[in-house]
């Protein structure tokens, strides 16, 4: 059903900039919160909410299912620059023997290509935050429970 789902290539970039869109303002939001100088008690109720936050089974689904999900993206990505790669190549093959290409096929194959390049670095940067958030929040557990 997913691969039904991400067969059109706007609907795959416009998954891919949400899922970073949203790690990112996740990332950005933890960031100024845990940077502003809470009072103590303040403080150790954030912390310990995050903490028993991140503990329940359902975050932790809720958060390796995204995981996954942004790892087939990047996958995918992957397969589709290859894909794409693998069809320029062959319209320059061709070109040689033809000596004549149409420009406009030049060109939207080559903006095809710089999405898919596109693709696959947003995907990667979203793997990567979620991969931080991961580790950010094994911190402020960490902090949580020496407080």
């Amino acid at each position: 059903f997913l691969f039904l789902f991400l067969s059109k290539m706007e609907t795959h970039y416009d998954l891919e900039n949400s899922f970073a869109l949203i790690l990112m303002v996740i990332v950005g939001i933890l960031n100024f919160i845990i940077m502003i100088p809470w009072p103590p008690v303040i403080m150790a109720n954030l912390l310990r909410v995050s903490r028993q936050a991140g503990r329940s089974e359902q975050a932790r689904w809720t958060f390796f299912m995204v995981l996954a999900v942004v790892f087939v993206m990047f996958c995918w990505s992957f397969w589709a620059l290859r894909s794409v790669q693998s069809e320029l190549d062959a319209m320059k093959a061709n070109s040689a023997i033809n000596a004549v290409v149409d420009m406009e096929t030049r060109l939207s194959m080559n903006l095809k290509k710089f999405r898919t390049q596109r693709n696959v670095y947003i995907t990667g940067f979203s793997l990567f935050s979620s991969l931080i958030l991961l580790r950010f929040h094994k911190i402020l557990s960490q902090i949580g429970d020496l407080n």
